[in-house]
């Protein structure tokens, strides 16, 4: 079964505010991206790392410096973003023992490909064109 890990949630969060910067041509400070979305900073700094390492971000020291998402991933989904992270994590059926055990496993694949194709189709921009307003409802 999919778990939303807190490093999924902050790193989507911070992908938005990039989005947002990205929109009106400006880069955010790790400070400003931190205070925005109360991320704390040492693990914000992990994210930060990973996501330029992933290539999905760019920094740029200095006074005026900061981060900018890259520009050919405006459509990036929430899902190449938690696979990027290594967030998900194949489905493992236990062991199928019992009469009814093929019944059930039956219904946590299903599980497993709708929200799979649920996160594919909600890309960060649209995540960062909703403002406050949740975006999808569960």
């Amino acid at each position: 079964m999919f778990k939303i890990s807190q490093k999924l949630d902050y790193t989507c969060r911070v992908l938005i505010q990039l989005q947002r910067a990205h929109k009106q041509g400006a880069l955010m400070s790790a400070d400003d991206i931190a205070k925005k979305e109360l991320v704390p900073t040492a693990f914000l700094g992990q994210i930060l790392h990973e996501l330029r390492k992933q290539n999905m971000i760019q920094s740029r020291r200095g006074k005026d410096g900061g981060y900018k998402i890259n520009d050919t991933l405006t459509s990036i989904t929430v899902l190449d973003v938690a696979q990027a992270l290594g967030c998900v994590q194949p489905y493992l059926a236990p062991e199928n023992t019992g009469v009814s055990s093929s019944i059930t496993q039956a219904i946590w694949a299903d599980l497993e490909k709708d929200w799979q194709s649920k996160l594919a189709a909600i890309t960060i921009e649209q995540l960062s064109e909703s403002g406050d307003t949740p975006l999808y409802y569960i």
